[in-house]
This record gives structure tokens, C-alpha cells and sequence, in this order.
């Protein structure tokens, strides 16, 4: 009686034992990290092409890694970017990001002021520039995400992004001395989308009487230059020469 006791008693504890272990979670299974938020690399984005120099091609050998290069910077001695704009050299540890292919890289042309052409002095003119490819009026914090986003491309495969607008005096059409790039009459990072293709600038109260070199510069929404996969294409920004008088 005793031993017919006991084994009803084992066969529902063992019963009991199955049914729980059924409803238990299997810890032997562990969910990924999600690889945005993960500090490990992985390794699904390592690229082995840059574990070669490229020096037996006859070009000047490159740095290489096999992690992406991504504790490059420890090797510079240089601060990392942190968001703002920098006034000393910096390393910034942010992936270049999606390039778009070479049909859908962005060109700009200067619609106003015409080339050679000539303005009054001290008058209000607008800048108009025509653009293709580029989803532009995306404008991200120049005070905390400078350089601090990988370039971006929309569903079409264009990049995201902005231009800006550049006048620097020239001492005549003939000038051959590059000009210091600090210095300009003129700067301005247009948010703005463009509108039936041209994006505008006012420049208030125009330019004193001389001659002005204008440029585009084109940029990802974390104001880094555009970047493209090739180097065999047209310029991908405009500028143009003109007169104040």
C-alpha cells in the first residue's frame, strides 16, 4: 500500500515537473541586441575589402582595417566631434553612410545672378538655384548633430539634405590666387526646399561696387559635403562670376 502510495505520488510530481517545464521560458535561447543600440560591430557590416592596401595597383597605400575602422580615431590624438561645429581639428567616428547610386546623384545650376552678369550696389538681390536630385530642405541642429549622422538617402535614393550659398570678392574676373576660405561676403545654410525645382536666398541690402565669385556647396542633413560613389561625374555644385556696380 505504502510503495503503490508513493509511486502515485512520484507520477504527479513528475507530471507537475513536465507541465511547468512546458510553460518555462528556454533561457538557452537569448533574443540579438538590436544593432543600433548594441556596442559590439556586427559582424554582418565588416567589410574585408579595406584589410587591403590597394598598394599593388600603384596607388599610395592605404591605412587598413579589418573592424571598419572603428576605433580609428584613438590613433589620431585628435578630440572627437561632438556636435557642434569645431574652431580646432577634430575625428569623427561617424560611418560616411548610404551613397547613392550614379543615377541619382544631385546637380545644382545658378539661375540668378546670371554669369558675368551685373547687379546694383546696395540693392537687395535673390540667389535662385535650380536643383536635381537632391531632397534638399533638410537642415539638421548645427549646435548638438553636427557631422553626427551617417548621409541618408529617401525612398527614391536621393540624398537628404541642403545647400548653401557662398560670395567671396574677387580683385577682377583675372584673379589666379586662390582667396583665404574664412573669408566671404556673404554665407548662408538654406534650410529651405526648393520650389518648383529652385531654392532661393535673399541676400538683404546687396553688395558694395566690385566683382564676386557666388558658389553652391551642397550637403547631407548633418551638413557634411554630399558624398558619391564614383569619381568620373560633373561637379556637383555651380558656381558663378558677376559684377556689382
Amino acid at each position: 500500500m505504502l510503495f503503490q502510495l508513493t509511486l502515485v505520488l512520484f507520477l504527479a510530481s513528475s507530471s507537475l515537473a513536465a507541465a511547468v517545464s512546458s510553460r518555462a521560458p528556454d533561457l538557452s535561447i537569448r533574443r540579438k541586441p538590436d544593432p543600433q543600440t548594441s556596442h559590439t560591430l556586427d559582424p554582418r557590416v565588416i567589410s574585408t575589402a579595406w584589410e587591403n592596401d590597394g598598394a599593388a595597383s600603384g596607388a599610395t597605400p592605404s591605412i587598413t582595417s579589418g573592424n571598419n575602422f572603428i576605433n580609428w580615431c584613438l590613433t589620431t590624438g585628435l578630440p572627437l566631434m561632438n556636435g557642434t561645429i569645431p574652431s580646432v581639428a577634430t575625428c569623427n567616428p561617424v560611418p560616411q553612410g548610404a551613397i547613392p547610386s550614379p543615377d541619382r546623384m544631385p546637380s545644382v545650376k545658378f539661375v540668378h545672378p546670371p554669369n558675368l552678369g551685373t547687379l546694383p550696389a546696395g540693392q537687395t538681390f535673390v540667389i535662385q538655384l535650380a536643383v536635381r536630385q537632391l531632397h534638399a530642405g533638410l537642415f539638421g541642429s548645427a549646435t548638438t548633430n553636427w557631422y553626427g549622422a551617417p548621409q541618408q538617402l529617401d525612398a527614391d535614393g536621393l540624398v537628404m539634405g541642403h545647400t548653401h550659398f557662398i560670395i567671396e570678392a574677387l580683385e577682377s574676373y583675372t584673379q589666379t590666387t586662390p582667396n583665404d576660405p574664412t573669408q566671404y561676403a556673404f554665407f548662408a545654410a538654406v534650410s529651405a526646399p526648393a520650389v518648383n525645382g529652385v531654392i532661393s536666398q535673399n541676400v538683404t541690402n546687396g553688395l558694395p561696387a566690385g566683382v564676386y565669385k557666388l558658389s553652391s556647396m551642397n550637403a547631407a542633413m548633418n551638413h557634411q559635403p554630399v558624398v558619391v560613389g564614383i569619381p568620373n561625374h560633373a561637379s556637383l555644385d555651380d558656381t558663378v562670376y558677376f559684377t556689382v556696380a
